[in-house]
């Protein structure tokens, strides 16, 4: 029987990534009913641009740019401070799923998000994130390794677990309902 409305929501083994991305955006923007404040946001932004920000533009599903073939490429989520069209900092969000950790068809997207964002926003401070739902990071050997050659975007990974840890231990723990999202996230 399943006790947490993200078990059924999201998932537990095969994730429904497009729903973590909008409880994320919903999380990181502090006039939103969940609670947190900027509690979240200072920590989600600290993870990704390297410093805290008061705010940050959210797109879910950004195209990032188009390839030689005109298939459009599409980052499931990108963060912009202080906006989009003239970001200080930029990130691009994308999932690594534990069950595949070095999917190659994974790496060589993340490598094209950066390189058209390295393009696109040129003035920016870039970086990836690939939040997971795995807790180690051993696991992505491959993914760290490839990553690393870029020298124009930082890297990191983000796991579920750690998102859920933020929540668990801030002051604020937010609504019942960002608390079972935390209970969720620390159990994967």
């Amino acid at each position: 029987m399943t006790e947490n409305i993200f078990d059924v929501i999201i998932g537990r083994g095969v994730l429904k990534w497009d729903a973590v991305w909008r409880v994320l955006g919903w999380l990181a923007d502090p006039a939103e009913g969940h609670g947190l404040g900027s509690t979240f946001c200072d920590c989600f932004t600290a993870y990704c641009f390297g410093e805290s920000t008061p705010s940050l533009e959210i797109k879910i599903e950004y195209k990032v740019g188009m390839l030689d073939t005109g298939e459009g490429k599409w980052v499931d989520m990108l963060l912009a401070y202080p906006s989009m069209s003239s970001p200080k900092y930029l990130t691009l969000i994308d999932d690594i799923s534990l069950k595949s950790p070095n999917d190659r068809r994974k790496l060589e997207n993340l490598r094209i998000y950066a390189d058209m964002a390295s393009q696109k926003f040129a003035e920016a401070t870039r970086s990836i994130v690939a939040v997971t739902d795995a807790r180690e990071a051993t696991r992505f050997a491959k993914l760290n390794y490839a990553m690393e050659e870029l020298s124009h975007t930082r890297f990191r990974l983000l796991p579920l677990h750690t998102i859920g840890t933020w929540i668990h231990e801030s002051s604020n723990q937010g609504t019942p309902i960002v608390q079972a999202f935390s209970h969720w996230a620390r159990g994967l």
